[in-house]
């Protein structure tokens, strides 16, 4: 499946890239609907291969990955004809002039695929690329072997290859991004593919965005209800085995209440799973028999932590019943290596000022919960941890952290590349001023101006100027007999 042969690589290239850069305006529309159309009609067959993938419910699968690429396609065509161009406003001693902003394609764009939302993952960001007028590669995470296959073959009968290509097998990374890449989604998860991306991206000069990716961590203090925090925590453990974004990877916990953390967790995982979960197929399955290999090889290192659980497992099904590790080495290969999957470390403290210290210093944290009741306590994590995504006590509410650098191309979760934020992250704006119906907007902007152009703005300029005094004549009064008013009453 490697390709290593530069001749070879050339040719592989210029098969997956081709010679179209670009979706014409007129050709959007009917592009997105052939998605809609490629999902409409291989629902089963998606559903199907999910669920020997990964194991999930038939429910499930529609509310997480098919359900939401329904209602952005939707949205999306109903508003691309407004975001293409955009009408600017323009001082009034330019009235003459109309301004707009033209979205403008950035050409090819790279998608490579996160296995553990091996659906959503490509075709979200899809769809708000086809709509920007790009051209649209896709890298499918294999390790979904059955639901990287559909795709792959709903991807090739139905959409138009000049338009959206997928790449049908495992190859290098090395032999995909190349100086004919525009831009760079990379949706995975693993952080061997992101340091590859990253590495490679740099080497060509590519734009890129990482999906935000790191360490989930929460912070249990000694005001905060313990019973709470698991069952909050304990719930991102059970979805998917473990396997998604919201998992936590890393728990702090007073050393007076780690007991009590261990027995309510040990009491939330019942509830959710039952006595005998693997034998009972009710939970999910992990990604790929790697995967589990990957689990046993963490669970049997060296870590030096006490194993709260029992370790149960079937390699046949692929479901695994998830695990607490209390107070591992900090330099031991689970603090070393994230593994975003049913393993749950759980680390005491005894000062937790000197706690924050440490993770302040920390600039890996994805996502960080603080579970407490002292408000007090929660401004002061906000204003010290250095992540762009803040949860209070579980309860939903993303708190902006104002000391994490954002652009104008991030909403406050940093969630993704969808709607209009994602239509400007894959496109280009250009400016264009028209004047009167003639674009002559570098003949009126030039210095000096033809005596016409002059004219015309010196009767403008003093028309705003007197425009402006009038309406501060106005103002005053209206304050004027406002006074008066209230002096006769």
């Amino acid at each position: 499946f490697f390709f290593n042969d530069p001749a070879t690589t050339e040719i592989y290239t210029e098969q997956i890239v081709g010679s179209v850069r670009c979706v014409q305006e007129t050709g959007r529309e009917h592009e997105l609907m052939r998605i809609e159309w490629m999902l409409t009609y291989s629902q089963k067959e998606l559903i199907a291969a999910m669920q020997e993938d990964l194991g999930f419910g038939e429910d499930e699968i529609l509310i997480r990955e098919i359900n939401p690429l329904f209602d952005e396609l939707r949205y999306v065509s109903r508003n691309l004809k407004y975001w293409t161009v955009q009408t600017l406003d323009v001082p009034l001693h330019m009235m003459w002039l109309r301004s707009v902003i033209q979205y403008k394609p950035l050409g090819i764009v790279l998608i490579i695929g996160n296995p553990e939302e091996p659906i959503s993952s490509l075709i979200q960001f899809a769809i708000t690329a086809i709509a920007a007028g790009n051209k649209v590669i896709l890298y499918p995470g294999f390790s979904a072997e059955n639901t990287s296959k559909v795709l792959v073959q709903i991807v090739k009968q139905h959409c138009d290859s000049k338009y959206i290509t997928i790449i049908d097998q495992p190859v290098d990374l090395e032999q995909v991004i190349n100086p004919s890449i525009d831009f760079i989604v990379n949706a995975s998860s693993q952080f061997t593919i992101i340091e590859s991306v990253k590495k490679l991206a740099a080497q060509h000069r590519i734009q890129i965005h990482q999906m935000p990716r790191g360490l989930n961590i929460a912070l249990i203090d000694d005001q905060a209800d313990i019973e709470e925090a698991a069952r909050y925590i304990i719930r991102t453990e059970v979805i998917n085995a473990g396997q998604n974004d919201e998992a936590i990877d890393l728990v702090y916990v007073p050393s007076h209440k780690y007991d009590d953390f261990i027995i309510s967790s040990k009491i939330q995982f019942f509830n959710s799973l039952g006595k005998e979960p693997v034998t009972e197929n009710q939970i999910s399955k992990l990604v790929s028999k790697k995967r589990i290999e990957k689990f046993m090889e963490m669970i049997n290192s060296d870590h030096g932590g006490v194993i709260e659980t029992k370790v149960r497992f079937n390699n046949a099904t692929r479901r695994v019943e998830p695990v607490i590790i209390g107070n591992p080495k900090k330099d031991s290969v689970l603090l070393l290596n994230a593994f975003r999957g049913p393993i749950l470390i759980v680390m005491s403290y005894d000062s937790r000022q000197d706690l924050i210290a440490e993770l302040q210093a920390d600039f890996s944290i994805k996502t960080f919960l603080y579970f407490s009741q002292n408000t007090q306590r929660t401004f002061e994590i906000v204003n010290k941890i250095h992540s762009n995504r803040i949860l209070i006590n579980g309860s939903g509410s993303a708190m902006f952290n104002p000391f994490v650098l954002q652009t104008n191309k991030q909403n406050l979760l940093n969630t993704g590349l969808g709607g209009f934020e994602g239509f400007k992250t894959l496109s280009q704006g250009v400016i264009i001023s028209e004047g009167h119906g003639s674009i002559h907007h570098q003949r009126m902007l030039q210095y000096p101006l033809p005596e016409a152009a002059y004219k015309r703005f010196q009767v403008y300029k003093k028309l705003s100027k007197m425009i402006k005094f009038r309406s501060v004549l106005r103002g005053v009064g209206a304050i004027a007999l406002t006074y008066v008013v209230a002096k006769t009453i």
